[in-house]
């Protein structure tokens, strides 16, 4: 099927609101590719990974292959958490009980998310694993054990040569490649296999998570509102980042507001500003060019910062849209606010019975504007799935593979996913779409 086709028919699509028995892709690949199906045997493994329902189909397949209760921990990514995933997980996969969830919008994220990560990780090494397969997504791993091997360094000695770890997301693979961890990943002799930069991941997930944000984005009442107020003529939209996601919301966002809108990529990378300027005819902007009324943030890395708060109109929106939820410093504001106890500079919880999804709004003597979700990426609600199955199950096939790569053929090092399983995967996503 035409990739704009696919596009459209994901957009169409409802997400289902049942755990699937199976991912039909997954399993194909795995009754094709994988030869050893014990292969997680005497394997311990921690899930670093969104909750939401179609992680299920994959842990059904691991399962058949080895995965045990006993000897699996997860972690959940707090802001998109669908609590019913958590208590099947809980139920049926794993022995373990979850660290604290996230329950104040304001908390340090990365500090948060990393504090669960060691004390999980201290209680695995304490069961002295013979493999340690992590799944992880963010690079929030590396940095956890980095962290602990400066506090406890002999603890995470133990493991030397017993940890093989899967990356899913673009932020992780650049903290993979971080000269910071080098060593250490040199010392405990680490396989790492990466799958954000596969074919599969970077052409066929990236539109669909653009559809995902635009269904947010349309489910949104301050959005919608903020949209509705503004003359499509005179709204000025800021893309921050134009890879893969970029380009995906950039396409959304002019369905969504109309060709007369103004819409504007802000691209750190001078290459590419150019290149997308001259081949794309795209209109491309500096953050200090204009003032925007809603801005989008695609990069996988810190892009607005409390210095860049009069880039924003009144009332204006911070849309973030990469998982990596980092774009726009949202803790640098929250540390800038506590500095003024006199309330001049202050974050204000919009919703508070929303917990970590309410909207953060941001006042200062001049301006005042808003952190959609706080601050997290607007297409995670704690629903049951932001994409249809059929649509996200590739993802998980890559997962899947990845982590029997890193066990089955270990390197010491970062490793792309093996071309051989991302062409099978990116070639049989949909082959029973012709058309």
């Amino acid at each position: 099927m035409h990739p704009q086709k696919l596009v459209e028919e994901c957009y169409k699509s409802e997400i289902e609101l049942s755990f699937p028995d199976s991912l039909e892709l997954l399993d194909e690949f795995r009754r094709i590719k994988i030869f050893n199906k014990s292969f997680l045997e005497d394997v311990t493994i921690l899930f670093i990974q969104h909750h939401l329902y179609p992680l299920i189909g994959r842990l059904l397949s691991m399962k058949k292959d080895g995965m045990k209760p006993e000897k699996t921990w997860f972690i959940d990514i707090p802001y998109s958490t669908n609590e019913d995933v958590k208590i099947k997980i809980r139920n049926e996969f794993t022995n373990h009980d979850y660290p604290p969830a996230l329950a104040d919008p304001l908390e340090n994220y990365d500090n948060f998310q990393t504090g669960r990560i060691k004390e999980v990780f201290k209680t695995i090494i304490n069961s002295n694993p013979t493999k340690l397969l992590v799944v992880d997504d963010g690079g929030y791993f590396i940095r956890a054990l980095h962290y602990l091997c400066i506090q406890e360094p002999d603890l995470v000695e133990k493991l030397k040569s017993r940890i093989y770890l899967v990356e899913q997301t673009t932020k992780g693979h650049r903290t993979l490649r971080d000269l910071k961890y080098s060593s250490l990943i040199e010392i405990l002799n680490i396989p790492m296999v990466s799958i954000a930069r596969s074919k599969t991941k970077l052409e066929i997930e990236s539109p669909f998570i653009g559809i995902a944000c635009k269904r947010a984005i349309e489910n949104n009442s301050r959005i919608v509102s903020k949209i509705s107020s503004l003359n499509r003529n005179e709204i000025k939209v800021a893309i921050i980042g134009y890879g893969p996601i970029g380009k995906a919301v950039f396409d959304s966002a002019k369905a969504l507001l109309g060709t007369s809108a103004n819409i504007y990529v802000v691209e750190i990378d001078i290459n590419k500003w150019q290149e997308i300027k001259e081949n794309q005819g795209i209109p491309v902007a500096e953050l200090s060019d204009t003032r925007y009324d809603i801005l989008f943030g695609c990069t996988g890395y810190s892009a607005f910062n409390w210095s860049d708060r009069d880039k924003v109109n009144p009332d204006g929106l911070l849309i973030s849209v990469s998982s990596a939820a980092v774009e726009f410093s949202r803790f640098n504001f929250i540390e800038f606010a506590n500095l003024y106890p006199d309330d001049s500079i202050k974050i204000e919880i919009v919703d508070p019975e929303k917990g970590i999804h309410s909207d953060l709004l941001f006042q200062d003597s001049s301006n005042r504007f808003y952190f959609i979700n706080s601050g997290f990426p607007v297409n995670f609600t704690g629903a049951e799935e932001c994409i249809p199955l059929k649509f996200i199950q590739p993802t998980h096939a890559l997962l899947y593979a990845a982590s029997y790569q890193v066990l089955n053929e270990p390197k010491y090092g970062l490793q792309p996913l093996k071309e051989e399983y991302d062409n099978w995967i990116y070639y049989n996503s949909f082959v029973s779409d012709s058309s």
